[in-house]
């Protein structure tokens, strides 16, 4: 009889020299190639590289292992739970609110404003407002706020 049972695990590495909520995100958007692809991959840059700017869409796999990631780091109830905690109001969400919010969800500043956007607590016009800022004016923001950034204590672990 044939076993349907894989004869390897998948193995998932994560490069440590991207900042630590891009290297959360790819863990989580690996943990859905492995629970329901039955593969692990090499995380593609563009799939981090929230600018826009790749040149080719993302297969239909890796958009879902993208969605899977948002929402598995970024629970919409737990989401609320804490905007409330920190009276962040729907209404007027600032860019220091989102930046708050990411640093406590480990998740890029972007995966955030487009989370914020899908379950409702941003306008389309507010997404696009907040995508378009830079990466080195999102950087300057979040220093002129003093946002923490998650770091790494440098170990190495293996498991």
């Amino acid at each position: 009889t044939e076993s349907t049972v894989p004869t390897e695990k998948p193995f998932v590495s994560i490069n440590t020299a991207i900042p630590v909520d891009a290297q959360v995100f790819a863990a989580a958007h690996e943990l859905y190639h492995i629970w329901y692809d039955q593969k692990a991959e090499a995380l593609s840059s563009s799939i981090l590289d929230e600018t826009g700017g790749q040149d080719k869409q993302p297969d239909i796999s890796e958009r879902k292992a993208s969605r899977f990631a948002a929402e598995f780091l970024v629970n919409e109830d737990l989401l609320y739970s804490e905007m409330k905690l920190y009276s962040i109001n729907s209404w007027e969400i600032t860019v220091k609110n989102i930046l708050t919010l990411a640093s406590l969800f480990i998740v890029p500043y972007k995966t955030m404003v487009k989370r914020l956007h899908e379950v409702g607590a941003i306008s389309q016009e507010e997404r696009d407002e907040h995508l378009s800022k830079s990466e080195s004016t999102i950087d300057q923001l979040r220093k002129r706020f003093s946002i923490p950034i998650p770091e790494t204590d440098g170990r190495i672990a293996a498991g």
